[in-house]
């Protein structure tokens, strides 16, 4: 049985198909050769059809193209939003209304009959060109929106590049092709004068100088006599801010990442920091500006006058000076870390009028019996309008402040908040301070105030918050007074500064302390962060200073936040 088993099987012969044929009768009397062909071609036909006929039957319409100038524009088709110029819309058959608008310009509507285009749409689409000059309607509108998103993209640390940076400024500036007339050149030339400070990332340097190009060349391209105007405006620019070197020196990369040239120990075609520091011209600039810095001696002038109430607030006088602002040490690096944000310049500050205290609850209540709009019963309108957040005034119940809390430091308050209180206070003024308001402090006020020229005593004289622990706000004058008499400039509550916070400000400045003009009038009454000074109960006493600077949303509310008012010219 097992040897029937282990036999093997006989393997079947595999047939030869080399002889076998097939053959194909005829259908309906046509022969096969014939109807092949008829089937063959059908079905290359309908293969045709699908690819060139139903993509277009299915559309039903058109691609059209949009473009537009100087500068790209919104895109809406019967009222949705279809693109950004330049783009490609498949628009479907029939009448449509096409708007195009971007702020600052005129808007452009008009009504277009598109047909349906069938045959071969993917490859072969029928196309309609739409081109739009665009011409400016508001320029003082469009440099206002421009100021207000380039100062936003300015408070960001890093663009990724998920998150990319877009030329804000320079498509602003292309505006100038739109309308070349000489007002558009003055409200463009300060746009960019005002926007300089808040460079501070290679990306928006180089959308600043691409404007200024742009701008400064009255749009007329890559001339010599463009190219003339342009470094004749720099030269002017570094006359008026002679420090401008070591802002270059801040837009330039530490380092250079390893190229296959500059590994096989090729130039690099990048500057860098590094470079900059072998230029002898730079260690001389450096050297004479640090000499200089040692040798200046700060001073006071006259005191404004005695001091004034308003409206239930003591105002002291506080003395003309001329100072060091920022941050200086004689035996430390010029260009150190944060020099950015913190460079020492010389800075002559008017006399002016500064709360003793910092604005109280009760104090607050005083204003929001009289301006109901600002009540925090009204949050959600002020929010609709971006002047508030969720959080304003979150602890009270209608005008009260929390209870035992009158005389406490007036916090979830916001920048605009703030400045109401100060147009009403204004109000209030009279004749005792002539030719002046009620306002916030500019941040060159507030440092001379808080320190006098003499950063060693702001900690030392006008604060207990660094000298003894503080578990949350004290009540408004509870420290010292300092040496204008004036208390709590050090902890309690951050206090609030006029100036939108532009990083790179400090380097925006001069040797020369009559050109470093902290108060010129800024147009520019929108922004989106606003400089604060001075630190919280919560700041620990290592991370601030009188030069300490430091930024807040213009509409943010927070429990750490307040601010102090002051008495001074517009």
């Amino acid at each position: 049985m097992f040897d029937k088993l282990l036999k093997r099987k006989t393997k079947e012969p595999i047939p030869d198909f080399s002889e076998v044929t097939v053959t194909l009768k005829p259908i309906l009397g046509i022969r096969p050769g014939i109807y092949l062909m008829i089937i063959y071609g059908v079905i290359i036909l309908a293969v045709l059809f699908v690819l060139f006929f139903v993509p277009g039957l299915y559309a039903a319409g058109s691609y059209v193209n949009f473009s537009s100038g100087p500068v790209p524009a919104g895109v809406w088709i019967d009222g949705k939003k279809a693109g950004v110029t330049p783009c490609e819309v498949l628009v479907h058959e029939g009448r449509h209304e096409v708007r195009i608008e971007r702020p600052g310009y005129k808007p452009v509507t008009m009504t277009r009959d598109v047909t349906r285009f069938v045959f071969a749409l993917p490859f072969l689409p029928k196309r309609e060109f739409i081109e739009t000059p665009l011409e400016a309607a508001d320029v003082t509108a469009l440099v206002r929106t421009a100021y207000n998103d380039f100062s936003g993209w300015a408070s960001i640390e890093a663009f990724a590049g998920d998150y990319p940076y877009p030329p804000v400024l320079t498509e602003t500036a292309m505006s100038i092709y739109a309308s070349p007339t000489e007002d558009t050149y003055r409200a463009l030339h300060n746009l960019l004068e005002r926007t300089l400070p808040f460079v501070h990332l290679p990306e928006l340097a180089f959308d600043w100088f691409s404007a200024y190009y742009i701008v400064e060349t009255r749009g007329r391209g890559p001339t010599a006599a463009a190219a003339f105007d342009t470094v004749a405006g720099l030269r002017r620019l570094l006359g008026r801010y002679d420090n401008l070197p070591f802002f270059l020196y801040a837009m330039l990369p530490q380092q250079i990442a390893r190229t296959h040239d500059t590994a096989a120990g090729g130039p690099s075609p990048y500057v860098t920091r590094a470079d900059l520091d072998k230029e002898e011209w730079f260690r001389t600039k450096t050297d004479g500006y640090r000499a200089f810095l040692s040798r200046f001696t700060p001073s006071r002038g006259a005191m404004p006058g005695p001091a004034v109430s308003v409206g239930g607030v003591q105002f002291l006088p506080v003395p003309a000076g001329t100072f060091i602002m920022g941050r200086f040490e004689k035996e430390g690096s010029l260009l150190g870390p944060n020099f950015l944000a913190l460079f020492p310049h010389p800075q002559r500050v008017k006399g002016f009028y500064m709360a003793r205290t910092e604005v109280t609850n009760a104090q607050f209540r005083s204003f929001l019996r009289e301006k109901p709009d600002w009540r925090p019963d009204n949050r959600d309108k002020l929010k609709a309008a971006h002047l508030v957040d969720d959080f304003y005034l979150k602890d009270w119940r209608g005008i009260d402040p929390p209870a035992g809390k009158e005389n406490f430091p007036v916090i979830y308050v916001s920048a605009y908040a703030a400045e109401a209180y100060c147009d009403w206070l204004s109000g209030k003024l009279g004749s005792s301070v002539p030719r002046a308001r009620v306002r916030l402090p500019y941040e060159a006020e507030w440092e001379w105030a808080a320190d006098g020229g003499s950063p060693s005593r702001f900690k030392t004289s006008g604060s207990r918050f660094y000298a003894e622990f503080s578990a949350g706000l004290k009540p408004s004058g509870s420290s010292a007074p300092n040496v204008f008499g004036l208390t709590d400039m050090a902890g309690n509550a951050y206090e609030l500064c006029r100036d939108w916070f532009a990083l790179s400000a400090p380097l925006v400045s001069s040797s020369d302390p009559e050109k470093n003009v902290y108060d010129r009038y800024n147009p520019f009454t929108t922004g989106q962060v606003k400089a604060v000074r001075g630190g919280s109960w919560a700041t620990p006493s290592e991370k601030i200073e009188a030069y300490t600077r430091g930024g807040q949303p213009s509409n943010a509310s927070t429990p750490f936040l307040g601010f102090r008012p002051v008495i001074g010219s517009e």
